[in-house]
């Protein structure tokens, strides 16, 4: 059966030999008819077979989509990704009652269906290598002006995923057509805010350097999961944390030389408190000026220090 009647169809039609406009056509294909009638039968059949082309995605088109700039991960790092190799996960959701936040899997909320699902490298340049872009095409019924807009994961899959971010609304032109420009930068909202272990690193970070969020100290070095990744040491290495390394005397002098380790870039801040009988008394006060460490080990050389305790105090 035919879609839609053409009106080259309604043209095809015994030639009248009566210029009777009213004059009845003759012939095996029509007994009853009425030239003007017939003529408004086809045209609106021709106009209700385009709209019934219509409904069934005669105004679907292809939207093109692409990335403002490259897109960084939780870390500061390019989200790898290319064609041959598909990154992160890109989903493009509805946003016509607005953006809500995933739940801690990532499952959208029921108000933001997902359009299209793509992943961090596809529609690049593979000789391009990583470039934390990804572009392409959706359909998309234009006929509506419909918002729409793109959620980025940190992973392939919601279930890897501990950060994610969303583009700012697009909506859909219906007069022309557009092109949506994903205007992530980085991913960094977590999935999970929750601190299930109370040692101040919430369950998205603990996810992503894959500690144990059950356990403030996962590799049991004494010091917390959160101390260690705001110091920059491994917090799944029980060798790697701020300590002392150790305290060198200068020669013929009273003053020693204080060496710790260190993270580069790091501000450190070394500090000096006298022995007063119990440690909760202990009144520490700051040595020499903040220092930045340019290596894996610091050091400063202090003079003139009552008996005591020494201690380091990160700063930034």
């Amino acid at each position: 059966m035919k879609s839609m009647i053409m009106l080259s169809d309604c043209w095809d039609m015994p030639r009248m030999e009566s210029a009777n406009p009213f004059s009845v056509p003759t012939g095996p294909r029509y007994s009853l008819a009425i030239r003007p009638l017939f003529l408004l039968t086809c045209i609106v059949a021709f106009l209700g077979g385009l709209f019934a082309s219509t409904a069934w995605g005669g105004l679907n088109a292809p939207l093109a989509y692409d990335t403002a700039a490259s897109m960084v991960d939780e870390f500061g790092n390019v989200l790898p990704g290319t064609l041959e190799e598909p990154g992160a996960r890109v989903e493009i959701l509805t946003a016509d009652a607005g953006i809500y936040p995933p739940s801690t899997d990532g499952s959208p909320h029921p108000s933001n269906e997902v359009l299209a699902v793509t992943y961090i490298g596809a529609g690049v340049d593979p000789g391009a290598g990583a470039l934390g872009k990804v572009s392409g095409a959706l359909l998309i019924d234009r006929s509506n002006g419909a918002r729409i807009f793109a959620r980025i994961f940190n992973r392939p899959t919601r279930e890897e995923s501990s950060f994610y971010a969303d583009s700012t609304v697009f909506t859909n032109p219906v007069s022309h057509y557009g092109v949506f420009v994903i205007d992530v930068t980085q991913i960094d909202r977590p999935l999970d805010t929750g601190d299930d272990d109370w040692d101040g690193l919430h369950n998205s970070w603990e996810k992503s350097y894959g500690t144990d969020k059950d356990n403030p100290d996962s590799d049991g070095d004494r010091v917390s999961d959160h101390d260690e990744v705001r110091a920059g040491t491994d917090p799944l290495d029980p060798a790697s944390h701020l300590q002392m390394v150790r305290l060198n005397p200068v020669e013929d002098s009273d003053a020693i030389i204080v060496e710790w380790d260190a993270v580069a870039g790091k501000v450190y801040q070394l500090q000096h408190a006298e022995f007063a009988g119990d440690p909760a008394d202990f009144y520490f006060t700051n040595v020499n000026e903040e220092l930045t460490a340019t290596g894996a080990v610091a050091q400063t050389i202090v003079t003139n220090l009552a008996p005591g305790v020494l201690r380091v105090r990160l700063v930034e």
